[in-house]
């Protein structure tokens, strides 16, 4: 990955030796997160439980892509599959149409997809931004600021200015609800 240090989102991951208290995806449903992401041509895919992923880059609960294709289960965790949906939002047309297990991508690329995955979270019934941030920092992302929330209100201009210029969110902060084209 390439990138402006100064600008850099750090996400480490450390294995989950312990259930982690996270929203998944059983207390949800699929239907509501794949209303959310048809306008992104993504096709949302249950597996059956402790069926592994097809396309998980992480294993174990984690979400897949599979070309258009979004697969979890029903203990995989929400903000894992808005991380990975972000991720084909974000992504070049080459990349996306190539796509299987690795979104790959850069740093600035990386920070969009954060900063995406929050901004969604507000249009997903009973999850909002602030359960997203929570989630995300229970689960092991790791900001510089020391949380997501932290990063999103004061570090992250950055990210934003990254997604304005890919036409996937507008001048008041909201996705576009558009696909990169470059």
């Amino acid at each position: 990955m390439h990138g402006n240090s100064a600008y850099q989102l750090f996400v480490t991951v450390q294995p989950v030796t312990q259930p982690v208290a996270v929203l998944r995806l059983r207390q949800l449903g699929m239907a509501a997160i794949a209303r959310l992401l048809n306008p992104y041509g993504l096709v949302c895919k249950q597996v059956e439980d402790n069926a592994a992923i097809p396309g998980s880059f992480w294993g174990d609960a984690e979400a897949g892509l599979v070309a258009n294709r979004l697969l979890a289960r029903a203990d995989t965790p929400v903000h894992s599959m808005l991380h990975e949906a972000c991720h084909y939002v974000c992504m070049t047309p080459d990349r996306r149409d190539g796509l299987h297990t690795d979104a790959g991508g850069d740093y600035d690329e990386e920070n969009g997809v954060c900063y995406l995955q929050i901004l969604l979270a507000g249009h997903l019934p009973g999850i909002g931004r602030e359960r997203m941030m929570q989630d995300m920092d229970a689960w092991g992302y790791s900001f510089r600021l020391g949380s997501a929330r932290a990063w999103f209100q004061r570090d992250a201009e950055d990210a934003y200015q990254w997604l304005l210029a890919q036409g996937l969110v507008d001048e008041l902060r909201q996705p576009t609800w558009k696909l990169r084209q470059l």
